[in-house]
Order: structure tokens, then sequence, then C-alpha cells
């Protein structure tokens, strides 16, 4: 018990003090909600909940977002920037966001955002009229700080980013650093990404430019870093982006391409084409291949290759101990399901006459059945050399090296003609090139 009367007049006091304080701010707090709400409803926003957890005077710190009807997008927590005056007029001309996270799912091929059942109808509407525009309940948003993130099984999305709209001229600014994402097994990262857009309001599209530095992936064979740089279309019944990935020192290109559309029951589409790769002297690439993004379905592709130095294909076979000279041209026909990968039919032969020269000391002596086969490989000169290849039941990858053609130093220059199953299984060799090919960054990235 305090007994000294100006020391309990004193706590009596700051206990009044206090208590009012608690009672204004909380009471400042329901006002500003208030005028939240009172100006989002001028610009025609009647569906809209939140709580106003704590408010300063020019921010306040909104929770438990949810805009629209039935099937509202729900954000968990904004930092909502605004002008006392304008926000005392019931305006929101100016509005900055902060600090805004949401996710988003990738699902049978569309996008799932947060709290808008798969199920609902209408789909995203996008404004691309100058009566669009009119509705949009401010002049000017920016959000700062921000995050969005999509995640399917097949690939991965995480996006920081800051974002600056006009209402007038319609444009709009994206510039993320750090974005980072995963495409199949290949985990990759970009240092910077700018996204500019500009409304055509008399073609009633949104146009715009695509571009990303500094891109880096793992578990790839291509050389890295490379550049990304397109353009985006987006009208009323679909979205599509064209773009082109390049190697920085230009060792390896790919044209890509996304097609969807806002309509709810649409495939977003990714495909690349004319992926090509400087490779032993040549060229290897995947001329066209098509992909529904979060489909678990086969990919059927075509790597082409094109004057690859016949030295460069079998010493990844005969680890060196085998010198040939020559090149290579042909096709291999590849399904990608999953991790499984099944080669057809697959022919690669030699654009003209050449040499194969292998040490007979490398073959086993004791064997008397390779001895003809010792002599011949010392000098063989082939007029015919093709390499088959063809997965077993098993989805083993099988090659066969077919020759044509003699030694001039051994058995008279006799012509002969060999088979040579190419002992192991050798799938490893392709898995490197092709695994991820079902997800288009992989597909990119693995033969281009």
């Amino acid at each position: 018990m305090i007994r000294n009367p100006k020391r309990r007049r004193a706590v009596i006091l700051l206990s009044a003090l206090l208590a009012l304080t608690a009672a204004t701010y909380f009471s400042y707090l329901g006002w500003i909600e208030t005028l939240l709400l009172r100006a989002l409803a001028t610009k025609g926003l009647h569906d809209v909940q939140f709580t106003v957890e704590s408010a300063g005077l020019r921010r306040a710190v909104l929770t438990d977002i949810a805009v629209g009807g039935d099937n509202p997008l729900k954000l968990a927590r904004a930092t909502l920037a605004f002008n006392p005056q304008d926000l005392w007029s019931q305006k929101l001309e100016d509005v900055t966001l902060e600090d805004l996270s949401f996710d988003a799912h990738l699902v049978d091929g569309k996008i799932a955002f947060p709290g808008m059942a798969s199920g609902g109808g209408g789909g995203f509407a996008l404004p691309i009229t100058a009566q669009d525009m009119a509705r949009i309940p401010f002049s000017t948003l920016e959000l700062r700080n921000c995050r969005i993130t999509l995640k399917s099984e097949a690939l991965s999305l995480a996006l920081p980013f800051n974002l600056h709209f006009e209402q007038n001229p319609a444009s709009l600014t994206l510039e993320s650093a750090g974005t980072e994402g995963r495409v199949g097994h290949v985990p990759w990262r970009t240092a910077a990404l700018r996204v500019n857009l500009a409304l055509d309001t008399e073609a009633k599209a949104w146009r715009g430019t695509l571009s990303a530095d500094n891109l880096s992936a793992e578990n790839t064979p291509l050389p890295m870093p490379a550049t990304l740089s397109g353009t985006l279309h987006a009208d009323a019944k679909a979205f599509k982006a064209d773009g082109v990935m390049t190697h920085a020192g230009k060792e390896w290109s790919a044209q890509l391409r996304l097609d969807g559309s806002f309509d709810e029951d649409a495939l977003w589409v990714a495909s690349i084409s004319d992926a090509r790769m400087a490779w032993g002297g040549g060229h290897i690439g995947v001329p066209q291949a098509k992909m529904a993004l979060g489909r678990d379905q086969p990919v059927s592709i075509t790597v082409q290759a094109r004057k690859v130095e016949l030295q460069s294909v079998l010493e990844r076979v005969f680890e060196g101990k085998l010198t040939a000279t020559g090149t290579l041209s042909g096709e291999i026909p590849v399904t990608l399901q999953g991790r499984k990968i099944t080669v057809k039919d697959g022919a690669l032969t030699a654009d003209s006459a050449g040499t194969l020269r292998m040490d007979p000391a490398t073959m086993p002596q004791q064997v008397s059945e390779l001895a003809v086969l010792r002599d011949v490989l010392q000098d063989f000169h082939y007029s015919r050399l093709a390499i088959a290849a063809a997965s077993d039941a098993e989805g083993k990858l099988k090659l066969t090296l077919q020759l044509e053609g003699n030694n001039p130093a051994a058995y008279g220059g006799r012509p002969v003609k060999l088979n040579i199953n190419l002992g192991g299984d050798v799938l490893s060799l392709l898995q490197q090139s092709l695994l991820m090919m079902n997800d288009p960054g992989s597909l990119l990235q693995k033969a281009p």
C-alpha cells in the first residue's frame, strides 16, 4: 500500500493516463480501419476485409486480408503506407504496400492462387481498356519488399520484387534481385530480373519486355552464366512470352516460349525451339519441344547432331583407348517421363570416310576370337560408320557400332563389315543431357 498521498495520486494519474492512451490508440485503430474501408468503397471495392494490427500517422499494418466475394484472395499480412490528408478525405490516390508475401501453386497445369477455389468460376479479368483502368481504385501503386512463391512437383519459383504501377498512362515495372527456383532437378538463380509493360488501349493488350542477367544453374553440363531477353503480350484471351536464352560466351542458345490464359481451366504450355549447343567441333540441339506445365505427361523430342567429331563421341565409350577421324550427324528420338528415358531407333552416321585406330594391347590377348578384330582395328579405314541407339525392354540404352571398310596392312586389305555392341549400361551418357527435359528450363539446359 502506498502511504504517501502525493505518490498515490501520481500512480493513479499515470494509470489513468495509460488507460486513456490505450483506449485512444485502439479507437485510432478502429478509426483508421473505417477510413480505409470507406476510401476503398469510393473506388468500388466493397468486398474487402482486414484487421488493423497497428498504425502510425503514415503507415498501418494490416492482417487477415481478404479481397473478393465467395473465393477471395487472401493475404496474411501487409504494410500500407498512406498520406494522412488523402485518407481523411477518403481518397487513396497513391498507395504503397510493403512486405506483401503469398504462395501460389501449379496444380494440373493451372495456377492456383491462395484462397481461390479451383472450382470457382470466371477466372481473372485483365484490365485492357480505358474503362477498365478507370475502375482501379488508385492512381499509382508501389509494392516494396514483396515476395511471391510458386510451387509444384516439377518446378518452383521464389520471386522477391518491387513493383511500380501507373494508372494513366497505364504502365507497370517489376524489378527483382535474387530470383531463384527449380526446374526438375535443376536449381537456378538470376541476379537481376526486370519486366516493363505498357497498355495499348486501342489494341486492348499489354505489351512489354523481359530481361534476366547472370542466370546460373546447377546439375547441368551447360556452361554458365547466361542471359535472357524477350517480349511479353497479354490480352483478354491469352498470355504469351517469347524469349532467347544465350550463354555469356555464346556457346549455346535457345528460343523459349510460354503460352497460357487467365481462364480458370486453361493450361500453361512451355516450348523450346532452335536449342543449340556447340560440342565436339559441331553442335547438338533440339529443334522443337513442348510440354504442359505441372502435368506428368511424356515428352517426345528429337536430339540432333551435326558435324560432331567422331573422336568426341567414342572417347566417352572407349575412355581414350581409341582414336578416330571424321564427323557424325544424325537424330536420336527420345521420350521422357519423370526420370525414365526411352530411345527408339536413333542413329548417328559418319559424314564421310575416315579412320579408326586402337592399340591392340587394350584388347584381351588371351581371347583368340579377338585376334582378327585386334589386327583390323590397328588402322581401320572406314567407308561407312554408324552408331545405332535404342532402349531395350528394361530401359537400358544399347549402342551398336557398325563399320564397313578395311585395314590396308592386314589380310590383304580385304573389305570387312563389323557390328560391335558397346558393352555396359551407357544410359548415363545421355542422362546428363536428357534426364530433366520434361521441364522447360532443363530442356533448354540439357540439349540446346
